[in-house]
């Protein structure tokens, strides 16, 4: 029988083998290696049963070995990939007991992932200093939640993974002083232009967490806990630290493989590398940006899911019916949501200042509105959005990107817009889309064709 090998058993992982399981049963057999000894764990998640809003980590938990084997599926856990032939077809990995294991395979998928990225200095070492990955990680913050002789702690990163630590850490624990630290002069400002970011500065500030921007971390000190960490401006005595600066791509296998952003694997539309045989997927490879048309690195949840689909699928309808065309990936463009204490952003795309450094003659729009008539009194929040587009000519302003802010959740309409830039749409375009009316939700003049009609006339 056909055979796949997928090296790793998380995200884009799981998408890849549950497709090919799903839709080639019989056909093609499926085995996998999973260095860890769980599966299926969204940081997130952890951080949510840090904040108290999940009662039991393990409910989130979406997968399990068991559930893996019950499918058929070859399931090598706690065991590291050593080495793989490419001119044999041989995957060879090493359990946690040292047993020696060797697996044939006809199409390989990467799915390794990614690994937080850490800065080269001294401390590292200490106790009570965690990252927001893994699910032992999710256990570190929660002693750093419950744990009365923490007073203090400082976050590495003003992104996604920063933001929400704080958010959550705040929820668990009133008493706990919260420090966020970033070397950009904004937190969130790969994410969100200056109006979008001036809400989350105040959110942020609204419920205690100082925000300390423009500072870099030098080195952490302590005799065997955290003591007090360094940066470019001054010295905090603290008694964690948490390290959310961000991913960087576990793309260490094959060095023979082309790289691309980041160092990611660099894939095609249709997720092979340069190895046509090996596919690559989720947080280890690149994805096509639809904006920028280029390869980029992206690691996000759903662009795992997305492409793991797309390599398992491929991966197996090349091995069962050669004659069928491969599916070709859509772009991404960077889709993001964030719930920060209630209140809601989203985005997708550009944001202007990115436009401008891309080489896009771009400009914005700015529109603020309530969601719904004014004459509907509950629940009609205001909105904010900012339309980023690039001005080709007169009559013709391609969407670049989109940012929305209110305190309900507005998070959907981000669909609309990605599915914009994919198809690279003009504001033209996207004035007389077919956009439903009913006042207990919107105004029949929603607050995009608004948005768009100052700049459309």
């Amino acid at each position: 029988m056909n055979r796949v090998v997928v090296i790793g058993a998380n995200h884009s992982a799981l998408s890849a083998i549950n497709t090919i399981i799903d839709r080639f049963s019989g056909e093609v057999e499926v085995v996998a290696f999973e260095q860890d000894d769980n599966i299926s764990f969204i940081g997130a998640d952890g951080l949510l049963w840090v904040s108290g809003v999940v009662n039991d980590v393990q409910e989130t938990l979406y997968s399990s070995e068991q559930k893996l084997k019950n499918k058929g599926i070859k399931l090598h856990m706690n065991t590291k990939v050593v080495e793989i032939d490419t001119q044999n077809h041989t995957v060879t990995g090493v359990s946690s007991s040292g047993q020696k294991v060797v697996e044939n395979w006809n199409k390989l998928i990467l799915a390794t992932g990614s690994e937080p990225i850490l800065p080269r200095i001294s401390g590292i070492q200490l106790e009570n200093i965690t990252t927001v990955k893994t699910l032992l990680d999710a256990y570190k913050l929660k002693n750093i939640a419950t744990n009365s002789k923490i007073k203090s702690v400082g976050i590495i990163g003003g992104g996604y993974i920063g933001v929400e630590t704080a958010e959550a850490l705040r929820k668990a624990r009133s008493d706990i002083k919260i420090q966020l630290f970033d070397t950009a002069d904004k937190i969130m400002g790969k994410y969100y232009d200056e109006p979008f970011n001036k809400h989350v500065h105040e959110i942020l500030e609204r419920n205690r967490i100082e925000l300390k921007t423009n500072e870099e971390l030098l080195k952490i000190t302590g005799s065997k806990k955290v003591e007090r960490i360094t940066t470019n401006i001054a010295k905090y005595n603290v008694d964690a630290v948490v390290f959310a600066i961000g991913f960087k791509p576990r793309a260490s296998l094959l060095p023979e493989l082309k790289r691309g952003s980041a160092g990611a694997y660099k894939v095609n539309r249709f997720g092979q590398t340069s190895n046509l045989d090996i596919y690559a997927s989720g947080d280890c490879a690149t994805v096509w940006h639809s904006v920028l048309e280029d390869d980029a690195y992206i690691a996000l949840g759903s662009n795992a899911t997305h492409h793991g689909i797309l390599a398992g699928e491929n991966a197996a309808t090349s091995l069962t019916k050669p004659e069928v065309a491969l599916r070709k990936a859509n772009g991404v463009a960077g889709s993001n949501a964030l719930c920060l204490f209630g209140e809601v952003f989203a985005s997708t795309g550009l944001t202007h200042s990115a436009a401008l450094s891309s080489g896009f003659n771009a400009q914005f729009i700015d529109f603020t509105s309530t969601l719904k008539p004014a004459y509907i009194k509950d629940g009609n929040a205001i909105v904010q959005i900012r339309l980023v587009y690039n001005q080709v000519n007169k009559t013709e302003h391609r969407l670049l990107g989109a940012q929305i802010y209110s305190e309900v959740d507005i998070s959907g309409i981000l669909s609309y817009f990605s599915l914009a830039l994919d198809q690279k749409l003009t504001l033209e375009e996207l004035r007389y889309v077919d956009l439903f009316f009913l006042p207990q939700v919107n105004q029949v003049y929603n607050f995009v064709q608004r948005a768009i009609a100052k700049v459309v006339r």
